[in-house]
């Protein structure tokens, strides 16, 4: 269960994406249109080397802004 502090964290960004983007608050309560198609297309991705990055590890990915290089595996 979402402690307080991470409930009022998700309500600031909703209402922060509503105000930016009025628009999107009519999907707010639609369900997501092809879902097990996506599931199926995604389920099996992964990023590895060092594209990979997991929010668990703790570790932020270290990012260059100023790189203008794309990289396709």
């Amino acid at each position: 269960m979402p402690s307080v502090f991470e409930f009022e964290l998700a309500m600031m960004i909703i209402m922060f994406l509503f105000k930016r983007y009025p628009d999107a608050a009519k999907f707010r309560r639609m369900l997501l249109q092809f879902s097990e198609d996506l599931d199926i297309l995604f389920s099996d991705a992964a990023a590895t080397g060092e594209c990979a990055y997991t929010p668990s590890s703790g570790v932020m990915p270290d990012v260059d802004d100023n790189v203008e290089e794309f990289h396709t595996p």
